[in-house]
C-alpha cells in the first residue's frame, strides 16, 4: 500500500495539460563564458545558463535565432557580441538580447564550399576562417548599420 501511495506522489507532481522539458545537453560541444551568461552549443542547439539567477534558457527560430543547427560559437568582449555560425554558414549577432542576421556568405554563390571554420576578433573586425579563404566583419559597423 506504501508503494501505490509512493507512485501516485510522484505522479502528482505534474499536472494534468502540462509539460516537463528534458533537456538535451548533456555533451556541449562548445562553451563561451561572458560576464553574466555561460553559452553552450549541445546537438545543434544554442543554449545559455544565466550565472545570477541559476536559470537556463534554449535559444531557437521561434524565440531570438534566424536559422537551425548552430555549429560555433565566439564572444568578443571588446563589442560585446556573440557570434553564432549555422551549419549553412548563416551568421546571427548577439547584442545587449538582440539578434542581427548576417546572410551574406549564405546567399552568397560560389564554386567551392563556403563552410566558417572558426572564428577570431582584432580590434573592431570579427575575423571568419572560411574554406574559400578569410572574411572580415567590421563590428563597429555592424553596431552602426543595426544601430546596435
Amino acid at each position: 500500500m506504501t508503494f501505490f501511495f509512493f507512485i501516485l506522489t510522484c505522479q502528482a507532481q505534474i499536472g494534468m495539460g502540462e509539460w516537463k522539458i528534458f533537456s538535451t545537453f548533456y555533451e556541449p560541444s562548445k562553451i563561451i563564458e561572458t560576464p553574466e551568461l555561460v553559452y553552450f552549443i549541445s546537438d545543434g542547439y544554442l543554449y545559455s545558463y544565466d550565472k545570477n539567477y541559476d536559470e537556463y534558457k534554449e535559444y531557437n527560430t521561434q524565440n531570438l535565432l534566424n536559422d537551425n543547427n548552430v555549429i560555433n560559437i565566439e564572444y568578443d568582449k571588446k563589442n560585446n557580441i556573440l557570434v553564432i555560425i549555422y551549419e549553412n554558414s548563416n551568421i546571427d549577432l548577439l547584442v545587449n538580447n538582440k539578434i542581427y542576421n548576417i546572410p551574406y556568405i549564405k546567399n552568397a554563390t560560389f564554386n567551392t564550399s563556403k563552410s566558417i571554420n572558426d572564428i577570431n576578433f582584432y580590434q573592431d573586425d570579427i575575423l571568419l576562417s572560411t574554406d574559400y579563404g578569410i572574411t572580415i566583419l567590421n563590428a563597429k559597423k555592424e553596431r552602426n548599420q543595426n544601430n546596435i
